[in-house]
């Protein structure tokens, strides 16, 4: 199960050594709120998420602001009946200092969502909501210069819909 999140893990590890891109990525889990199915019972996404995330402005003492876009690739089978589907988000996102011996820091900031269901699961939604999470790095980083740094960020996303509210735990690596 992990073999296909250490091939783009090591991927974006490399790139980031090179310089190459200036950016910030993200791998992870994620899970949708439970919503009636359109063709009945209930259902509920769950499977990977892919983010990518830009710092815009990063002031000593306040924290940082960047934007970026995640991609959740809903599927699975629940409740008798296939529950299958994607979630877009835009967001923006506030990460405050570092606190604590591990560097532990707050996320929240507000989305816009796209989500699509497959086969009965649901029918287009639109929607905004509120990320609320924490972050805690991991010492993966060897003291090496060329090396990005990386955490475990665990989000809930809160909003009108529930195809569109859940949670992600994934790796963010930032070249």
């Amino acid at each position: 199960m992990r073999a296909p999140f250490l091939l783009p893990l090591a991927a974006l590890s490399t790139l980031g050594a090179a310089q190459v891109l200036p950016a910030e990525f993200g791998i992870g889990y994620a899970s949708s709120a439970r919503f009636a199915r359109d063709s009945g019972g209930y259902g509920r996404l769950t499977g990977p998420e892919l983010t990518i995330q830009q710092k815009l402005l990063n002031v000593p003492l306040l924290g940082e602001a960047s934007i970026g876009v995640s991609a959740f690739l809903g599927g699975v089978l629940q409740n008798g009946g296939d529950t299958d589907g994607n979630v877009f988000r835009v967001f923006a996102r506030g990460k405050s200092p570092g606190a604590g011996p591990n560097g532990m820091y707050f996320i929240g900031g507000p989305y816009m969502a796209f989500g699509s269901g497959r086969g009965g699961s649901f029918g287009e939604v639109n929607g905004v909501g509120l990320d609320i999470g924490v972050g805690i790095p991991l010492a993966l980083n060897l003291g090496l210069p060329s090396m990005p740094s990386t955490s475990v960020e665990i989000i809930n996303h809160q909003g009108s819909r529930a195809e569109l509210r859940g949670w992600s735990v994934g790796i963010m690596i930032r070249m």
